[in-house]
């Protein structure tokens, strides 16, 4: 009886874990005017090519279909977004199951001519990820160290022909130069 109570508290307890800890929360970001934004309605514009999200959670067995519909609702609201930038100083714990989701995850995002990056990535996370391989494929150059000018690295690699057309200039060198390198024609326009 004993060992029966003992069964039933230990799946009750699993059973609230997993559904306080399943769904990480994911927080938009908005950098506009030099700052960022962590909030999902700012009523600023977003950059047509990079969404940053930041995710407060553990990614692992049961969170990754979450995360993973989070991916696909940045595609449904903004297909043009092909670059994902994570914050990832929310995630404090991935798995096996986690780590395959973000590698697939790359690779996904980089056949649509885009990338997958993560900003400010926990040790723990990173050695995960690079003990099972899956670092190879999210690519250690898409991860940046706290403090990095993320923007920076990234800018060059969206695509100037939609930066032309592009009035929000969100991240500071949108208002002078494309990210081909080329000078805009009229950088005061704002």
């Amino acid at each position: 009886m004993t060992a029966c109570v003992f069964c039933v508290g230990t799946g009750v307890g699993d059973g609230y874990f997993l559904m306080l800890h399943s769904i990480p929360k994911g927080t938009h970001i908005i950098h506009y005017g030099g700052t960022f934004h962590f909030d999902a309605d700012t009523g600023l514009p977003d950059c047509p090519q990079l969404k940053i999200l930041r995710v407060n959670g553990s990614i692992f067995f049961g969170a990754v279909e979450h995360v993973e519909d989070a991916f696909r609702r940045v595609d449904h609201d903004n297909p043009r977004q092909k670059h994902l930038l994570i914050v990832a100083s929310g995630i404090n714990l991935i798995d096996i199951s986690g780590a395959e989701l973000l590698a697939r995850e790359a690779r996904r995002r980089r056949a649509m001519g885009g990338g997958l990056y993560f900003y400010f990535m926990k040790d723990a996370v990173r050695d995960l990820l690079r003990k099972g391989g899956y670092l190879k494929d999210i690519g250690e150059e898409n991860v940046f160290e706290q403090g990095t000018d993320f923007i920076a690295s990234l800018y060059p690699r969206l695509s100037a022909d939609v930066c032309r057309g592009c009035e929000a200039r969100i991240f500071p060198p949108c208002a002078t130069l494309l990210p081909s390198g080329e000078a805009r024609s009229d950088p005061s326009e704002r």
